[in-house]
């Protein structure tokens, strides 16, 4: 299994989401399961040190299905923050949680509920956004 990375930052904020959504009802479902387990075997770096082109929270991502040869760019948000006219992509998305700490060029498998699904980072870019008041860690 390839290896990912995550900055200290997007795993304590990432963390504490899931903490939070554990008090709600589902909060075993197959997406946050997964979540979990991407967020136990991340390899943790300093926020500066995290190479620009790994997915991160709020970077605007180019994503190729590999199935169809469809692209589509989003931006990996907060839940909060998702809105898919404005093309955000929520972290608890399945596919927001399949591309966190991958990189451009990476190939990944991931289950959605429309099926198995086969993507290809194809560009990476830091957004800058301001952020939500109370979601800073």
């Amino acid at each position: 299994m390839k290896n990912i990375y995550l900055s200290h930052h997007d795993h304590r904020v990432i963390s504490k989401l899931l903490e939070e959504r554990q008090h709600h009802a589902k909060p075993h479902s197959q997406t946050t399961t997964k979540l979990r387990g991407e967020l136990e075997r991340a390899i943790l770096v300093e926020d500066a040190d995290l190479p620009p082109e790994v997915v991160k929270l709020h970077s605007r991502v180019r994503l190729r299905d590999l199935d169809t040869g469809e692209i589509d760019e989003w931006t990996l948000t907060l839940p909060d923050e998702s809105d898919v006219e404005r093309r955000k992509l929520s972290i608890l998305a399945p596919v927001g949680s399949a591309i966190i700490g991958f990189a451009k060029g990476d190939q990944i498998e991931w289950e959605t509920p429309g099926g198995l699904c086969h993507i290809q980072i194809e560009a990476v870019e830091e957004v800058v956004e301001t952020p939500i008041p109370g979601l800073i860690l």
